[in-house]
């Protein structure tokens, strides 16, 4: 029983594995010669191999034979032409293990061997497989206790390099739970644990891959590519990647093709991809391929001088040698970021080789003419050196945890591989100053430089322009440091960019394929969805063609405005004028002067006057329910004032014209003080009206431009009382006027006359600005007020004021006398004339 809740839940599905391991041997149906024996020298078909004793062996995987041939016969195999990049990569292994050994540091007192199997092709994989699961006390896979054998040829697999073997023979080293560590498998499908629990890898996966080549399109914002793929499970499955997550970075793939793997018709189909990509007006195509493909299409890309200003993005396998040779624009590949492996320590490495013969500390055994050399080549690209250094590291360290080895000595127990896969999921070290670990799927997070080769001066050059780091989400790419054809970024786009305020309508299938539209007003264009005109928030306003809102502003007379000073110091000055003629009236309120202006009417109507004054206060200031209620003050105490000029003229009719023909009515109008009945009754409906105004407590109107928002108070309030205050006025008119040949001074026509008609007019000024005038009307409201009521009180209480302080020969009982008998005198002879 395996104690690890991380894994054992895999492992669980693997107990009762016996039926799934008889389908596998019954469907591979090989005979028994045709299986790996005991003795590595009698491996059937295996062209390379390399072995090294220790107390725990670990299986190496490296496709060293590029042409192999295979004879009828058991045993008939060779290999013609070694690859020379995997034969590097083994002596890197060699390298860590060597240095391992050497050290004693990780594995005090334990050595560690290796057995390397030639890895070319799937069938050769499965034999290599099957022998790393079998015994060492020859070929015995049982599957009634091969998760607790602890006798297998090895403990751990390093390799293999291809995501297609890997998918292929995963399967196979699933049901023992040995540990395989891959150092070039990037296929995303890998990181299934329920499929291939007992895969690591130390080289990140094609998701990042796909991740990192959509930043840069979307970093030069080149929205309209073309995908290349390999056809097989690599290319495929990479380029599936992209294309699933192209639209969230807005990249939209104008044309996929796949590249042929050496059949017959392979010139004929790729001539057919360079002309759809010409064709659909790409300059940027991202290829998803392994190496052999991308040569032969570059080849012939080449040719084609259409191309020879495009980019090429190509995926982590590829390396400049593609492109060698091959002017067809600029590439940009994304290796694996990996630290190098230290000079010194290979140097060590080449200088102990020269010391030891082959047969001394290595067996190989050889079906061929060629063979891997036993010194690290430094002319070799370097590409996956890391990630094979670092695989072995992360077997060691994880049997240092397995063996006990922090106490400075190691147990040499036997266990299975399954056990070793518990410590190699938990394994965290540093080396070379670059961490090593493994995340829940089994993948090792480092992330990918971003690498340009360029033709300059018919020389093929590079520059690391910048990198892409998974595990923080870091993306930075330089691209000054590119050059571009006239200093200008390469644009590879459908449609060009809208212009700001233009939303994007669809023209075509892709969303990268657009025509613009302008944004009307009161919209604006929001950079989360380009192809919506928006419509601007509450209280805020846009011209056409915007991509913000702007707040609108807000319009109201404020107090410190030199307007509403003007009129602040006017309505002071006015109060002022009403409380001097105030005191002057009840100085002087016996005198004819105060008496024949209504006496204590006359304090009243000042009272009023005054009380109306306040209500040009209310158009100062933002408006809200409270200042526009007291813009009612105004109305009421206007409409009292007149109320009391109306009164007075009728009074004087009574007396001068009524008297003698109704005797009765006047001494009743005299004894129960019917002047201010009348005043009471022509005010009740003003009254009325305000109370109205104050239950419904009309909030102010916001009058909404194009930029601004002005509240003011509602219009219909104002309406209601000025229609009021007309129909007064009119009354007021109509009795001034029939006292208009009263004595000159009881005669009020011309004054009140006078009076209404400045206060009628200024209100029909007033209506007229505002209904052509698009500002705040509240400045106009206030100066209709106060001409209003500095009209009715120049013309009525200024001509009293200076005969009272001015002329006070006309303030006198005998000038009011010799006035009466004048009119008496002339209304006799008018009499005698009729």
């Amino acid at each position: 029983m395996v104690h690890c809740k991380a894994v054992s839940c895999v492992f669980s599905n693997f107990i009762d594995a016996q039926t799934m391991l008889y389908f596998l041997l019954a469907l591979l149906s090989f005979p028994a010669h045709g299986l790996p024996s005991n003795d590595p020298e009698n491996l059937d078909c295996v062209p390379l191999q390399y072995t090294q004793p220790g107390d725990y062996v670990i299986g190496g995987l490296f496709s060293l034979c590029t042409t192999p041939i295979t004879g009828r016969h058991a045993g008939e195999c060779k290999c013609a032409v070694v690859d020379e990049m995997s034969c590097h990569l083994f002596q890197v292994m060699r390298l860590a293990v060597m240095e391992i050994n050497s050290s004693g540091r990780l594995l005090p007192n334990v050595t560690l061997g290796y057995h390397v199997l030639d890895c070319t092709s799937e069938a050769i994989c499965l034999k290599a497989m099957l022998y790393f699961v079998s015994t060492k006390k020859g070929l015995q896979v049982n599957s009634q206790s091969f998760l607790y054998n602890d006798q297998t040829n090895v403990k751990a697999v390093i390799g293999p390099m291809f995501s297609s073997i890997a998918l292929s023979l995963g399967p196979i080293l699933s049901p023992f739970l040995m540990p395989q560590v891959s150092y070039g498998a990037t296929n995303e499908k890998l990181s299934n644990k329920w499929s291939y629990p007992s895969f690591f890898r130390t080289i990140p996966s094609d998701n990042y891959q796909v991740r990192a080549m959509l930043m840069l399109l979307a970093k030069f914002q080149w929205n309209w590519i073309a995908l290349l793929t390999s056809e097989e499970d690599y290319g495929e499955d990479g380029g599936q990647s992209l294309l699933e997550l192209a639209s969230q970075f807005g990249v939209c793939v104008a044309y996929k093709g796949k590249l042929p793997t050496g059949s017959s018709n392979s010139t004929t189909r790729i001539n057919e991809m360079i002309q759809n990509i010409i064709r659909s007006r790409v300059n940027v195509t991202v290829l998803f391929s392994l190496f052999a493909p991308a040569v032969t299409f570059f080849q012939m890309a080449a040719k084609e001088t259409k191309l020879k200003d495009k980019v090429w993005i190509a995926s982590e396998p590829l390396t400049y040698e593609a492109f060698l040779e091959q002017n067809a624009g600029k590439l940009i590949i994304l290796p694996v970021t990996q630290p190098k492996l230290p000079e010194e320590l290979e140097s060590e490495f080449n200088r102990r080789e020269n010391y030891k013969t082959d047969t001394q500390n290595e067996t190989k055994a050889m079906h061929g003419c060629e063979e891997c050399g036993s010194f690290i080549d430094k002319g070799v690209d370097g590409q996956y050196e890391f990630s094979v250094y670092s695989a072995v590291h992360a077997v060691a360290h994880a049997l240092h945890q397995l063996l006990g080895c922090d106490s400075g000595k190691c147990r040499k127990d036997a266990f299975h591989p399954k056990d070793l896969l518990v410590e190699l999921q938990k394994v965290n070290f540093s080396l070379l100053n670059h961490s090593v670990y493994f995340d829940k799927n089994g993948n090792h997070l480092s992330g990918y430089d971003i690498v340009v080769w360029d033709w300059n001066a018919g020389k093929l050059s590079s520059t690391k322009t910048g990198f892409y780091s998974p595990a923080s989400e870091t993306f930075e790419v330089d691209g000054s440091l590119i050059n571009w054809t006239n200093n200008k970024v390469l644009t590879s786009v459908c449609s060009e960019e809208c212009q700001t305020g233009h939303r994007r309508k669809w023209a075509a299938s892709h969303r990268c394929c657009f025509t613009c539209e302008v944004c009307p007003e009161e919209t604006f264009l929001n950079t989360s969805d380009l192809y919506v005109c928006q419509p601007c928030p509450n209280g805020h306003w846009s011209s056409k063609g915007s991509a913000l809102c702007q707040p609108r502003t807000l319009v109201y007379l404020f107090w410190m405005d030199s307007v509403s000073i003007i009129l602040q110091v006017v309505s002071l000055l006015f109060l002022v004028m009403v409380s001097g003629t105030a005191a002057v009236f009840v100085t002087n309120l016996k005198t004819p002067v105060v008496r024949s202006a209504g006496g204590k009417i006359s304090l009243l109507m000042l009272a009023s006057l005054a009380l109306s004054c306040c209500g040009v206060f209310s158009n100062v200031g933002r408006p809200t329910v409270a200042t526009c209620q007291l813009a009612i003050v105004f109305a009421l105490g206007f409409t009292t004032c007149l109320s009391c000029i109306t009164v007075r003229s009728f009074q004087l009719l009574c007396i001068f014209k009524l008297a003698a023909k109704l005797p009765n009515a006047f001494d009743f109008w005299v004894k129960e003080q019917g002047q201010y009945i009348l005043i009471f009754l022509c005010t009740t409906p003003q009254i009325a009206i305000s109370i109205y105004l104050l239950i419904r407590s009309l909030p102010p109107v916001e009058i909404i431009n194009k930029d601004t928002i002005m509240p003011i108070c509602s219009i219909s309030g104002l309406v209601l009382n000025l229609s009021y205050i007309g129909l007064l006025s009119l009354f007021s008119f109509v009795c001034s006027y029939m006292g208009k040949k009263l004595p000159d001074n009881y005669n009020e026509a011309k004054c009140t006359a006078f009076s209404l008609f400045i206060c009628i007019t200024s209100w029909i000024s007033y209506f007229t600005l505002i209904s052509v005038y698009t500002g705040n009307p509240a400045a106009f409201n206030a100066a209709a007020m106060l001409i209003t009521l500095f009209a009715v009180f120049g013309s009525y209480f200024i001509p009293k004021c200076h005969a009272i302080l001015i002329r006070p020969e006309l303030n006198t009982t005998t000038h009011f006398q010799s006035c009466i008998q004048l009119y008496t005198m002339q209304n006799n002879t008018q009499s005698k004339l009729n």
